[in-house]
């Protein structure tokens, strides 16, 4: 990774878990060091949640999120691939902020959406993708996430920082 990238995703991580804070949530970056999230993070009331982050920096407006098997059981007929279901979510205590960090930190974007969320963008945008595209391969295209598919999520902090 370059060293572009590791500071976006430092600044980021470090980002979320100050706005976290602000909101009541005691929360700890994991600097990439746990496989599936980026921040640990304990509400209020004591419920604890887990956090990936992805960021970019400004102008870049996407953020690449795996690929679609990473995300659907995709099936094969007659050489056509169509998503059958997605996978099973994250438990309900899963987030996903997306961050876009900008020149000055109070022009940042934050995107926050559950794993059911998440899973469910990243299928509408898989089918409106494959739609039209005979003989494509669904299962080896990244599922990349752009500000215009997310901004219904921009700034839901209560998503995130309000207990369940």
């Amino acid at each position: 990774m370059s060293r572009s990238k590791m500071l976006a995703k430092q600044v980021g991580e470090h980002a979320v878990a100050s706005e976290l804070g602000r909101r009541g949530v005691v929360a700890t970056t994991f600097s990439g060091n746990m496989p599936d999230f980026d921040i640990l993070g304990i509400r209020a009331d004591n419920s604890q949640i887990q956090v990936q982050v992805k960021a970019t920096r400004a102008p870049e407006k996407s953020w690449f999120c795996g690929d679609s098997k990473s995300f659907f059981e995709i099936e094969a007929t007659d050489g056509q691939e169509r998503v059958v279901s997605h996978r099973a979510p994250y438990p309900n205590d899963f987030y996903w902020v997306f961050v876009q960090i900008a020149t000055e930190r109070s022009e940042d974007q934050f995107f926050i959406l559950t794993d059911t969320e998440l899973v469910s963008l990243s299928r509408q945008i898989a089918d409106a993708w494959l739609a039209g595209k005979a003989g494509r391969r669904l299962s080896v295209n990244p599922v990349v996430l752009d500000t215009v598919a997310l901004a219904p999520f921009r700034d839901k902090w209560d998503t995130i920082a309000v207990p369940k």
